[in-house]
């Protein structure tokens, strides 16, 4: 076998397609790009299994009411938004008295200030070096050169002040409740994020998203998720939403 002879058939290959692998390697970026990372959402859920085993059922009917009014028009919003999720995933919306289940939801933000070490660089000292040149016939005469030592990494204490944001939801059985008056919890589930932003308006439509991946599910443990500035799914909402109000 005439290595050689394949390593140049290999390499007049690899010349004639670099070409289509360089057009690859422009264009890919623009199929991934999910913008810029925002902030890492925390799931959890749990689910009651004698009432959902697998889960809701196709075409299960909601009603959906939230828990507090603190901010009525807000509240309606996000009740609009689940409602569009809801009927997303075939799922039906029906008045009080006719619902499988009743939805209800709250949300909230608290604030926290940190004390973070943050790294930071401390330039070296300048440093003035003089000498003298010396050749064969004697002194040539003197030189002067300016250099600088190696910095350093300090680090500097600065206070941040950090925002949790919260999305609690909870599902109850609307046919035992209309016939006892009893709550029995079917399905809850929690999306929590924590970052330097305080606008929960914006971050709200990622907790939605984030936390209906696993609606009717159990997570057995805290689900952590990446969320980014151009999302398909969160940017759908929105636009579903505006379209329908």
């Amino acid at each position: 076998m005439n290595l050689k002879f394949l390593a140049f058939k290999n390499l007049n290959t690899f010349i004639k397609l670099w070409p289509k692998v360089i057009l690859i390697i422009m264009i890919l970026p623009l199929f991934c790009s999910c913008g810029k990372r925002i902030e890492k959402i925390t799931i959890n859920s749990f689910t009651n299994p004698k009432k959902i085993p697998n889960g809701f059922s196709k075409e299960s009917s909601f009603c959906v009411i939230p828990a507090k009014n603190n901010n009525q028009l807000f509240e309606k919003e996000i009740s609009q938004k689940i409602k569009t999720i809801l009927q997303d995933q075939e799922d039906a919306i029906k008045e009080q008295k006719n619902a499988n289940y009743y939805l209800t939801f709250i949300y909230g933000i608290k604030s926290s200030t940190h004390i973070i070490n943050v790294p930071k660089y401390v330039p070296g000292q300048e440093q003035t070096i003089q000498g003298n040149i010396y050749g064969k016939y004697g002194w040539y005469g003197g030189y002067t050169e300016q250099s600088q030592s190696t910095g350093s990494i300090i680090y500097v204490p600065e206070e941040y002040t950090f925002f949790n944001k919260s999305l609690f939801i909870k599902v109850y059985d609307a046919d035992l409740y209309r016939k006892t008056k009893n709550e029995d919890l079917v399905w809850e589930g929690s999306a929590i994020s924590c970052g330097e932003s305080s606008d929960i308006r914006k971050f709200i439509d990622y907790l939605l998203m984030s936390v209906f991946r696993y609606f009717g599910k159990n997570t057995q443990k805290n689900i952590h998720l990446d969320t980014y500035s151009e999302d398909k799914n969160v940017d759908w909402l929105r636009k579903t939403y505006l379209n329908k109000n």
